[in-house]
């Protein structure tokens, strides 16, 4: 768990007591924060009175002593009207952030990988995070996907969370930036919490707040307001933009074309992997999904290190670390396999002489894909599948 240190002696509001919400307030009272929560269902403040979180009435407090409002991301605070807690927060001219700002604020160190979209971004989040874990990189994995933000484990220079964001955790997060931003799809829902189809078009694109170069904006283009926002950013020219698409081909982009999965991003329209053979990524969505993770994790410029062993299932069997355009020598291979397993690996096109960051990502990509939907299935999304 976090401990969110920068509110030490401070009293701070937490309002919205489900998961998400016991967990920041556990966290502030691990960094010696002085807790003030609240729910409005009387069995779950009942709950957390046994947990030990302390319980404040905030529609009776003394607003005045606060400067912070920790919101549950499922509690309105703008339309269809701000829940009336939120409106008494804000007329004290307390600051309302969420879980996720707290994890900002505290873990300053980290890189950071954001993933948000209508529909996919819990596969594509378990996709990434299992990717990252699998080529040797330190990589806790949640936010709206299964574990709260505040009950990861710090992170140090690196290393990398990797968040699924919601639209409302998004509006309620402004101090990262991430290293990697995916923005999936768009389609109508939740429209009612935004006001509009407007409102929530702007509350997805905050997943790109502040990026500049050599931060990355990794966009789907297959429906036509994700489209407009990559023209929009490409022409702006403030951050790399990659384009991924499940159904047709996009210049400079990563896309799928008949279930292969190609790499433009470099202008050469390389085949790096036919998604009909990985069973557990059917359909154009989830091709979008494998291409969209294919290209967070080049850009994050993943290393390998034990992803081939365990493909071969020895635990003995060790890779070291291998930067991106490291060599590996024939003795090296040799070293480290048989050579039944070194003509498998050849033969599978598990490594090559030389391992760039587009070949690493292909091989983790496909080492990843038969796990990630059972990791998928076990995650509970939190504060019931925000979007």
């Amino acid at each position: 768990m976090i401990s969110v240190f920068p509110f030490a002696g401070f009293p701070v509001a937490v309002f919205g007591l489900g998961r998400s919400g016991r967990a920041a307030a556990r966290a502030l009272m691990l960094g010696d924060a002085e807790v003030w929560a609240w729910d409005d269902n009387e069995d779950v403040r009942a709950a957390a009175r046994e947990a030990g979180i302390p319980l404040v009435d905030l529609y009776s407090c003394n607003w005045q002593e606060l400067t912070s409002l920790v919101l549950s991301p499922g509690i309105p605070h703008t339309h269809p009207q701000p829940h009336p807690v939120v409106t008494l927060a804000r007329d004290a001219r307390c600051e309302v952030i969420s879980d996720v700002e707290l994890l900002a604020r505290t873990q300053r160190d980290a890189g950071y990988i954001g993933i948000t979209g209508t529909n996919g971004k819990s596969t594509t989040t378990a996709l990434v995070g299992h990717i990252l874990q699998l080529s040797g990189r330190q990589a806790e994995v949640g936010g709206n996907l299964g574990v709260p933000a505040l009950e990861l484990e710090p992170m140090e220079v690196d290393e990398t969370y990797v968040l699924e964001m919601s639209s409302f955790q998004l509006e309620l997060t402004l101090s990262i930036t991430f290293d990697v931003a995916v923005l999936l799809n768009i389609s109508a829902d939740h429209l009612e919490r935004h006001g509009g189809m407007d409102g929530y078009i702007a509350a997805k694109k905050l997943i790109f707040h502040r990026q500049t170069s050599p931060r990355t904006a990794v966009i789907g283009v297959d429906d036509k307001y994700t489209l407009a926002i990559y023209q929009d950013l490409k022409a702006a020219g403030q951050q790399a933009v990659i384009p991924v698409s499940g159904s047709q081909a996009i210049a400079g982009g990563v896309y799928v074309v008949d279930g292969i999965l190609y790499d433009d991003s470099d202008g050469g329209a390389v085949p790096v992997l036919d998604l009909k053979e990985v069973p557990v990524l059917p359909g154009v969505h989830n091709w979008q999904n494998a291409a969209a993770a294919y290209a967070t994790a080049k850009a994050g410029v993943v290393g390998l290190t034990n992803s081939l062993a365990r493909e071969f299932g020895d635990d003995n069997i060790r890779v070291n670390a291998i930067a991106p355009g490291g060599v590996v020598t024939e003795r090296q291979l040799e070293l480290w396999y048989t050579e039944e397993q070194a003509t498998e690996m050849a033969n599978r096109q598990f490594i090559k002489t030389r391992l760039l960051p587009d070949e690493i990502a292909r091989t983790v990509l496909f080492l990843a894909a038969d796990d990630s939907r059972m990791i998928t299935k076990q995650c509970i999304t939190v504060d019931a599948g925000l979007r």
